[in-house]
């Protein structure tokens, strides 16, 4: 019972979807973070944090990486306040980025830190990485590291129309309702942050890493799409629309995929369906099959129909 009543406590509250920022105050006397990270070294919590200086006047903006130690999330970020000649808040920080190591309690940790800091929106989006510093030392194209890895992000959403579903009060909403969430990988790749792959975690622990082609797939999955394009069995697949459905019946688990196709020539529902089928092959070994549905286990047979509407 108490077990229920701390999970309760600490995920139901994505309901209380916070505002961006609470009031006026004077921007040029605060730094901005715009995107915060966590590692784990020699039992201690390691954070990074992207700072923007915003010069009213000038009308100039300057980043800089700040780091700092602490036994808990809140020690860490309280020692980099310590290295700051101005308060540092995070109104507008919309990218977390968790240390690929870090795992269990100590996730839970931090979920629990990003849900008390203050002024913290709740729809700060959480990404993986196994070199943060790497990731957050890289000259950015915008104004900040953090914001380029929100537009990258939206991009990808945008041209698929599949979401990530990635956001703080979402991977929540799926802790309660699958046990498990996913978090995009983010890697330095030509001196740019890039989504690289997927990492399904369950109970907080990594189960599965996706590459950049699976990830696609599994969180159509997942979440179906709205209208855009996708690579199928190498072809381009443009679509206005896809719904998918997944029953499962004496041992066979049967994904039914609906699909609305832009022209003739964009069709791949055979590209699509085997793609399809062979992912789910190698998911039904693992955790990570619960997620996509919950009676997917090894012994499930694996049908994949798709249908053009």
């Amino acid at each position: 019972m108490k077990k229920a009543f701390v999970l309760i406590a600490l995920f139901v509250p994505f309901c209380l979807f916070l505002s961006a920022c609470q009031g006026y105050r004077e921007i040029d006397s605060e730094y901005l973070i715009t995107a915060i990270g966590f590692c784990e070294k020699e039992a201690k919590f390691t954070v990074y944090a992207e700072v923007l200086e915003v010069a009213a006047e000038k009308k100039d903006t300057k980043s800089e990486l700040f780091c700092a130690t602490g036994k808990t999330p809140f020690e860490a970020v309280e020692n980099i306040a310590g290295l700051l000649p101005k308060k540092a808040v995070f109104d507008h920080c919309g990218t977390a980025i968790i240390g690929s190591e870090i795992t269990g309690k100590d996730f839970k940790k931090i979920i629990k830190y990003l849900y008390d800091a203050k002024n913290l929106n709740l729809g700060i989006c959480l990404y993986c990485a196994g070199e943060i510093e790497e990731i957050l030392s890289l000259k950015p194209r915008t104004t900040s590291i953090g914001y380029d890895i929100m537009a990258i992000k939206n991009n990808l959403e945008k041209t698929t129309g599949i979401s990530f579903k990635n956001k703080y009060y979402e991977i929540c909403d799926s802790v309660i309702s699958k046990k498990g969430f996913c978090l995009p990988e983010i890697t330095a790749a030509d001196d740019n942050p890039e989504i690289s792959a997927q990492t399904v975690y369950v109970n907080f622990l990594p189960v599965y890493s996706l590459d950049k082609s699976e990830l696609t797939l599994f969180n159509l999955l997942l979440y179906g799409s709205g209208g855009g394009e996708m690579a199928a069995g190498g072809k381009k697949c443009r679509f206005n629309k896809i719904s998918t459905d997944i029953t499962e019946k004496n041992g066979a688990v049967t994904v039914r995929m609906h699909l609305k196709y832009r022209s003739e020539k964009h069709r791949a529902s055979a590209q699509l369906a085997k793609e399809t089928e062979n992912l789910l092959l190698k998911l039904k070994k693992t955790p990570a099959a619960g997620l996509v549905f919950p009676g997917f286990t090894a012994k499930s047979r694996v049908k994949v129909k798709v249908y053009d509407r």
